[in-house]
């Protein structure tokens, strides 16, 4: 949070001074740039602070495994950090003030819930510990800043949204391809083998869902408009044709969770990690 306020503070200063008056442009951009960075993390702040107060505290148990495994990987200050619990993570803004863990229930027996209790662990005290909300809100305001001062001219408005939300939905994928990167290089090989098959696994029901009962489970309201359509595409495809297949299922991916890297791009990313091991090793 210090370095968000610096970085602000600094902007509006610049801004204000009397040497950047001819510079109208420029100004304009610092200034509409710190506003937008303030209130988006105010924003982001003042819902996750709620969310801190109203989710329900993690079982002893839990507290105590988590507490344990931030140990084992050398995480300072975890006697100070929230742990709560939720069924749904999927609104959630955690990044600054808590963690949440999803299972109540983890206990050795069940090495694939606890193995993938622990990646996810590592990952969210990655993000915690870098501010990666932080950083994705000082990103948005400095790219908003640049279609907000072309508001009266619709075309260059247009474009330059649509780079600015791409560029913000590459860098949160990149926030979540290093802290998955984190967390797996935390793990032994034997478990990045359990979670790379677990990966597999979900890949190919996710595409026989796709495929034969689209609309199966939860789904957003953009999935339920496209992933029938996708389906029927996906089914009318030759054999011969599994370049397409590839595009239809990320596209279908990529609607479910934008903000995340794709299934082959976490498959590949921890064959990475384990190359990376044996190297070490």
């Amino acid at each position: 949070m210090n370095n968000i306020s610096k970085t602000i503070t600094i902007m509006i200063l610049l801004a204000c001074k009397p040497t950047f008056a001819m510079h109208h442009q420029f100004v304009q951009y610092m200034v509409c740039s710190a506003v937008l960075t303030a209130s988006s993390y105010g924003i982001c702040r003042t819902i996750s602070d709620y969310q801190k107060r109203t989710l329900e505290d993690a079982p002893d148990n839990i507290k105590q495994w988590t507490r344990e495994k931030l140990a084992k990987i050398n995480i300072k200050n975890i006697d100070s950090i929230s742990i709560k619990t939720s069924q749904d993570t999927s609104q959630l803004i955690y990044g600054h003030s808590f963690i949440v863990i999803k299972n109540k229930n983890i206990n050795d027996a069940d090495c694939r819930k606890e193995l993938l209790t622990t990646k996810t662990l590592f990952h969210d005290i990655r993000q915690y510990h870098h501010n990666d909300l932080g950083k994705s809100c000082l990103l948005y305001g400095m790219s908003m800043a640049i279609p907000c001062l072309q508001l009266f001219n619709i075309p260059v408005f247009l474009s330059t949204l649509a780079l600015t939300a791409g560029g913000n939905i590459m860098h949160r994928r990149y926030q979540e391809i290093k802290a998955d990167e984190w967390a797996y290089m935390q793990m032994p090989s034997e478990n990045l083998e359990i979670i790379k098959a677990e990966k597999i696994g979900n890949t190919q029901r996710f595409e026989d869902n796709l495929m034969l009962d689209p609309l199966y489970g939860e789904r957003n309201w953009l999935e339920r408009q496209m992933r029938p359509l996708l389906s029927y595409k996906l089914n009318s495809l030759k054999q011969h044709q599994s370049e397409q297949k590839k595009y239809i299922i990320k596209l279908a991916e990529f609607i479910a969770h934008f903000r995340r890297p794709n299934s082959e791009q976490q498959i590949t990313l921890i064959q990475e990690c384990l190359d990376k091991k044996q190297n070490k090793s």
